[in-house]
């Protein structure tokens, strides 16, 4: 093995940012609300091809202080070049210590050194490394400027090969330390040491190594030997490599293993390949290894070519019950669940996905697919996108792909039955939700032993799961479930909750999933299912994103692209009209920056059903204009999505001097330093203004245009009380709802003939405003508290 050690990364220039202004909170005494300028040498995962690293976007740290406190900061910008990231949040105003990436749950500080953990399982990057492996401490002088330095070595090996899944690193170290786990990071000489101080010395690298890539991993400094490298790759095969030398890690050096090459010969330990159809759709299941075919013509798919999947010849037992010989060009896929539906993994970790008729796409386009099968055992397999088609074999013109007709024939799934499977954890549905307590559960799947420990995290966003909570008991067995309990809960608010396991010293994770607790008046989650203020009434239980009672309502809450934690818009999108039917949102200075308009227009991701991209006759009006969010390049592309795009008149309606722009004008103005939050969105039905204007049902395309459109806002008198609107009295409060018909109206101003109560405005839509709001004076509306001369009822 040769040994190249370096300084990767030179100390960059310190940049100072001062602290933004946020929406107004209630700050303990004796906090303050900070933004730190950071920087980093070698700190940092975001690793570019020079060798030098960025900050990423959803990074986020953690902040202790003399007193014991724990404080967690989010990212609140990022230099273009991603050099300096800025982190703010509420600190004590003295007696800060020490900063650390990254925001890591379980961290601490005794009050002599810090307990951190580098990560046993780190996600394979080509020619990267994994998102938050690395460690890093900042010490706090008092200074809004900290200078970042990394606790970890960098290890890092090129391998040749194909199939490889996975690569596990262990050794043992002459101090009997370990390469990750926990450890513990002391301070000298202005310089971090860290030390591993876990029982098991292993790194496990997983999600598919590409031939020929170099792979780097964090690792806890020490001196190891006995090393010892086992890799395994799809078929469940392990090749296993002994190296005969000594391994020193120290922090911000390199060391490079030397390269690897697993020839066909090195794999031991096969399962025979047994490619059987799938005739029980119940005997599908996670991680399970497909193979598509048409029995009909001997084939199965090959990869992906000019939007299409290419046949390739393959050996059938007579009866087709059996593929005997597998080509080796054949596209293995691993089934991943995705709810209801599923998604098809290939051995890069890409999903198979469909962008439309006739046109597939690894990781492109919509991934999830709905699988189900006949009494022929001919699988249907259709994209979760409608009008997407379903997967069938053209023999005509030789090839796989989606079809809405009935084009070619049907497809069959062979699904390998060695018993080729991986570990796993899956976060499932909480159950015994009350407005105080709830349960946690997990499933976990083990192919080597019993895990050593299973728990949950859990927290009221879901960038910030806080609290850790141990599971009741750990099942034996290679599959089973678990939970927890949890009490004393406070009524309608919501939890975001995450299952890990520990099995053979790596950790695996579910999805976070979250549920909410219901209201004092036995209403979940004060009808809205979340505490933002201005989110409409919605019923959402399961949070599939689509309405329990209403299946026509789609939903998506979309967070800042700059700042996880902060949300940017939620919409409600109806698939029968192809139109949102409103958007939602905080309207603050905080938004507020200097990205200009970045046009983006493409389908939310959250939204599963059809949407409209534009409509001929009219204009794509945005509902939250592109202008309030301009804090980054990132976030603004958001607005872009086609939940927050209406059809709009432009001659005299949309643009400058139309009556919605000028409309648009007037709501800028009731910014202010409190947060003004604001409705926009449509009438679909036969509406009549004030001034005698009837407006009837129209359509465009597959979608329907509004009659008309309106804002709902509500933000305090004052505009600066200081104080949150559910804190508030109906006094504190003004609210009231601008309808405009959808009309050319050249040169139209809001006024006080254009305000109606919003509990008109209720009526009208059949929506419930405000429901997190309790005081909201929702049945009257004063024109001159808006600075409008007359009152409307």
């Amino acid at each position: 093995m040769t040994r190249n050690r370096y300084w990767i990364f030179a100390l960059m220039l310190l940049c100072v940012c001062a602290c933004r202004q946020m929406p107004v909170h209630d700050v303990p005494r004796g906090m303050v609300l900070k933004t730190f300028s950071c920087t980093a040498d070698n700190a940092k995962t975001s690793l570019q091809s020079d060798l030098s690293v960025r900050w990423n976007a959803s990074d986020r740290i953690t902040v202790f202080a003399e007193n014991g406190g724990t404080y967690t900061l989010d990212q609140s910008g990022l230099s273009e070049d991603g050099t300096v990231a800025w982190f703010s949040g509420l600190v004590p105003e003295t007696g800060c210590l020490y900063a650390v990436y990254p925001a890591q749950e379980g961290s601490s500080f005794d009050g002599t050194v810090l307990h951190m953990e580098v990560p046993a399982g780190q996600q394979a990057v080509a020619d990267g490394m994994a998102d938050g492996a690395a460690l890093a401490v900042a010490l706090l002088d008092g200074s809004d400027q900290l200078a970042f330095r990394n606790v970890c070595g960098l290890l890092a090996f090129t391998v040749t090969g194909t199939d490889i899944q996975s690569m596990t690193l262990r050794a043992a170290e002459a101090a009997g330390g370990a390469l990750s786990g926990p450890g513990t990071v002391s301070y000298a000489e202005d310089m971090p040491v860290g030390k591993g101080t876990g029982q098991e010395s292993l790194l496990t690298l997983t999600g598919g190594l590409e031939s020929g890539s170099t792979y780097y991993l964090a690792a806890w400094p020490g001196s190891y030997r006995q090393l010892q490298l086992t890799f395994t790759d799809t078929h469940g095969r392990t090749a296993v490599f002994d190296k005969d030398a000594v391994l020193t890690v120290e922090r911000s050096a390199l060391v490079r293993i030397s390269p690897i090459t697993v020839a066909e010969s090195d794999w031991t330990g096969a399962s025979e390949e047994k490619w059987e159809l799938l005739a029980d759709i119940g005997d599908l299941a996670e991680d399970d290894l497909v193979v598509i075919a048409s029995r009909d013509k001997d084939v199965v798919a090959g990869d992906i070519d000019n939007a299409v999947m290419k046949p390739l010849a393959a050996s059938f037992s007579e009866d087709k019950t059996e593929i005997t010989q597998l080509p080796e060009d054949a596209i293995v896929l691993t089934m991943r669940r995705e709810g209801t539906a599923w998604r098809m993994e290939n051995a890069g970790g890409q999903y198979l996905g469909a962008t439309t008729v006739k046109k597939l796409s690894w990781t492109a386009g919509t991934a999830t697919w709905n699988i189900s099968l006949d009494a022929s055992g001919n699988t249907t397999v259709t994209n979760t996108m409608s009008g997407y088609g379903t997967l069938r074999y053209n023999d005509s013109s030789p090839r796989f792909t989606t079809y809405t007709s009935s084009t070619g024939k049907p497809v069959q799934l062979y699904r390998n039955t060695a018993g080729v499977r991986t570990s796993y954890v899956n976060t499932l549905p909480a159950t015994g939700v009350t407005k105080s307590t709830a349960r946690l559960a997990g499933l976990y799947r083990s192919v080597t032993t019993t895990p050593s420990a299973l728990w949950f995290r859990y927290g009221t966003a879901s960038t910030a799961l806080t609290t850790q909570l141990a599971a009741d008991a750990i099942p034996s067995g290679d599959k089973a479930e678990f939970g927890a309990s949890l009490s004393g809960l406070p009524a309608s608010t919501t939890y975001y909750y995450q299952a890990f396991a520990t099995i053979d010293g790596v950790t695996y994770e579910g999805d976070v999933l979250s549920f909410t607790t219901s209201a004092d008046s036995g209403t979940p989650g004060g009808m809205a299912d979340y505490g933002w203020f201005e989110l409409p009434a919605q019923t959402d239980k399961d949070h599939n994103r689509i309405d329990d009672k209403n299946p026509d309502y789609y939903y998506s809450h979309t967070f800042r692209a700059d700042a996880a934690s902060i949300r940017n818009f939620s919409a409600c999108y109806s698939k029968s009209r192809v139109h949102p039917v409103w958007v939602a949102a905080p309207m603050h200075s905080c938004y507020k920056g200097s990205s200009g308009r970045n046009e983006s227009y493409r389908n939310d991701p959250q939204i599963d059903c059809p949407q409209a991209a534009k409509w001929s006759g009219y204009t794509r009006g945005h509902m939250i204009g592109s202008s309030d969010r301009t804090i980054s390049v990132a976030t603004n592309k958001q607005v872009f999505y086609y939940s927050n795009i209406g059809a709009q008149l432009s001659s005299g309606f949309n643009t400058g001097g139309g009556a919605w722009n000028n409309l648009e004008d007037f709501t800028d103005g009731q910014w202010c330093a409190d947060t003004l939050y604001q409705v926009v969105g449509c009438v679909f039905e036969t509406w009549t203004d004030r001034y005698g204007t009837t407006v009837k049902p129209r359509t465009a395309g597959d979608s329907d245009i509004p009659t008309a459109w309106y804002k709902v806002l509500l933000r305090t008198k004052k505009g600066n009380s200081g104080k949150r609107v559910d804190q508030c009295t109906a006094d504190d409060l003004k609210c009231a709802a601008f309808i405009l018909t959808h009309r050319s109206n050249g040169g139209h101003e809001p006024n006080a003939q254009d305000m109606y109560s919003v509990s008109y405005l209720e009526e009208l839509t059949g929506l419930t405003f405000f429901v997190n709001v309790p005081n909201a004076p929702k049945t009257t509306c004063v024109a001159s508290e808006w600075g409008l001369k007359e009152t409307a009822n």
